[in-house]
């Protein structure tokens, strides 16, 4: 921070090891809603259980940032040019 307030950042490369590490976690989903009607045609019951399992998934799951594929990072390191 500088006297007058203000922030500065200073960019600098993230190393290969740095990356590997960033991006190498396992992406999970979030689970599926299930069908309305069973395999006979009749209305299925959700159960609270079902309910909790999956509302706890679209929470921790719902919205996630899509990690880079190998094109995206080629795009960003100034392969596009």
């Amino acid at each position: 921070m500088l006297p007058s307030g203000e922030f500065i950042e200073i960019h600098e490369e993230i190393s290969v090891e740095d990356k590997w590490s960033l991006t190498q976690h396992k992406q999970y989903n979030v689970i599926p809603e299930a069908p309305s009607v069973d395999a006979n045609a009749l209305q299925r019951r959700i159960g609270l259980k079902e309910r909790t399992r999956r509302g706890l998934s679209k929470w921790m799951y719902g919205e996630q940032v899509a990690k880079p594929t190998p094109k995206d990072l080629h795009e960003l390191e100034g392969g596009h040019h």
